[in-house]
């Protein structure tokens, strides 16, 4: 099923920015990325050797078309074209690495080549060889501008957007979030305010190999996945998605307490979907033992064993920055 999703903004940019961030085409070696798509990449190794290279047409004559699509669409949006830039961004959110990886202003557009590569330096979030990374190709302010009604002044604000997901065959993520729309929600038999669901009913086996059934859908608000895209390394945003992860934790520990098939072995789980939570929450560098000794704690009291996850999450510190963020 495919969901679309759309971000409200309080004004309305110029068309001609999007359209021109359109044409562009996310490069890893052989493999092409289209504007707010994703590709898969099936090794932390092909991560690390293909060559990144982000395009900003196909050809000369299309270059002259993002150009022109640039140039028309700075002039409409009112804004001095010294004042927006074209910002290239690439996070990894699991690691929280974001590097600002291209910033021209738009006067200065006309020098962009057409062709981009991040190989040399290669950023720091195109090293995350085992979680991927997203490319955010944006036009955005580079200074604050004066407050107008229905108009983007703060410096940041992107006026177009489009983004590039590079995912991996081997991700050991636990989830990727699916937007939870009201057409998702009276399928499921969610009430509208619901914000977040885990859908574990039908889910096979906690125990079977992760690799083997994959990771059970999670539901989230759809507004609420809009605005982390618009703002991923913001403090309230890495707040919800800490809490997110939390909640999706609890849902999986409610579910197997409410089955109590029996965990056994660490050996035998290890590489369960129960087993990357427990090795979530023992730390990445945890023994064995040390694993065990968690898998214990979920056993006999799972309200302990989600406060030690708020412990590795960091929760505390995190809803603490988010709180002390200014408004």
């Amino acid at each position: 099923m495919s969901v679309e999703t759309r971000t409200l903004r309080p004004f309305d940019p110029p068309p001609q920015l999007e359209d021109a961030l359109k044409l562009a085409r996310f490069h890893m070696g052989n493999q092409i990325c289209e504007p707010d798509s994703r590709i898969v990449v099936e090794t932390p190794d092909d991560f690390l050797r293909a060559k990144p290279v982000l395009s900003w047409a196909d050809d000369d004559a299309q270059l002259a078309q993002f150009h022109s699509l640039v140039q028309n669409g700075a002039e409409a949006s009112g804004v001095p074209s010294a004042e927006l830039g074209l910002v290239v961004l690439i996070y990894t959110r699991y690691l929280q690495i974001a590097n600002v990886a291209l910033c021209v202003p738009l006067n200065e557009c006309q020098q962009v080549p057409r062709v981009h590569s991040f190989a040399s330096p290669r950023p720091r979030a195109l090293q995350a060889s085992t979680h991927g990374a997203v490319v955010s190709a944006q036009i955005a302010l580079l200074r604050q501008q004066p407050k107008r009604p229905l108009a983007p002044w703060r410096k940041g604000t992107w006026l177009a957007k489009v983004t590039f997901r590079l995912a991996l065959a081997t991700e050991a993520s636990l989830f990727h979030p699916t937007p939870l729309t009201d057409q998702v929600r009276a399928k499921l038999g969610l009430p509208r305010q619901t914000a977040r669901y885990v859908e574990l009913d039908d889910y096979l086996d906690l125990l079977l190999p992760f690799e083997k059934v994959g990771p059970p859908t999670f539901y989230v608000d759809e507004e609420l996945l809009s605005q982390l895209d618009s703002e991923p390394t913001s403090p309230r945003s890495k707040a919800l998605q800490a809490q997110l992860v939390l909640d999706f934790i609890t849902a999986a520990v409610a579910t197997y307490h409410s089955r109590r098939n029996g965990a056994g072995d660490w050996d035998d789980l290890k590489d369960s979907l129960l087993g990357r939570i427990v090795r979530l929450v023992a730390g990445a560098k945890a023994s064995p033992a040390e694993c065990r000794q968690v898998l214990a704690r979920l056993e006999d009291d799972p309200a302990k064993f989600v406060a030690l996850a708020e412990n590795a999450l960091n929760l505390r510190r995190t809803l603490a920055k988010a709180f002390a963020e200014p408004q």
